[in-house]
C-alpha cells in the first residue's frame, strides 16, 4: 500500500513538473517602453501594452523579455488611423517549444497590431507574427 501510494506521488510530482513546461508565457520581467507619441497618450499606450500583455500569456512556455511601442511601425502599419497602434516584442521560447508552431530554445521578435473602436475603448490585438 505504501509503495503504491508513493508510486502515484512520484508520478503526481512528474506530471506537475511536465505540466509546468506548457504554462502560460510568462510576463512578469519583461520591460515595457511605452514611448512617446504625439497621437496617443501615455494612458493609451499602456492600455494597448497590457493588452499585449495578456494576449501573450497565452502562448504557452514563452517568456516574454521586451515590449515596445513603434511610432515607425504604427505609421507604416496603421497610417493615419488614430485607434490602430504596433508594438514590438522580444521573447524566448522554453524546451517546451510552445504548441509546436516555434522552435524550442529560440528567440523571436514580433510585431504586434491592435485596434479599438474609438478613443478610450479598450484595445484589441488583431494581428501578431514575426517582425
Amino acid at each position: 500500500m505504501i509503495r503504491r501510494l508513493a508510486s502515484l506521488l512520484a508520478a503526481a510530482s512528474l506530471a506537475l513538473v511536465l505540466a509546468g513546461c506548457s504554462t502560460a508565457g510568462t510576463t512578469n520581467h519583461a520591460t515595457v517602453d511605452l514611448g512617446s507619441s504625439s497621437t496617443y497618450t501615455q494612458a493609451d499606450r499602456q492600455a494597448a501594452a497590457d493588452a499585449v500583455i495578456a494576449q501573450f500569456q497565452t502562448l504557452k512556455g514563452c517568456d516574454l523579455r521586451a515590449i515596445k511601442y513603434s511610432a515607425e511601425l504604427t505609421q507604416t502599419e496603421c497610417g493615419t488611423n488614430t485607434n490602430c497602434v504596433a508594438f514590438l516584442s522580444d521573447f524566448h521560447v522554453g524546451a517546451s517549444g510552445s504548441d509546436g508552431s516555434l522552435n524550442p530554445n529560440s528567440d523571436y521578435t514580433w510585431s504586434w497590431q491592435l485596434t479599438r473602436t474609438a478613443s478610450g475603448a479598450p484595445w484589441v490585438v488583431v494581428t501578431r507574427g514575426v517582425a
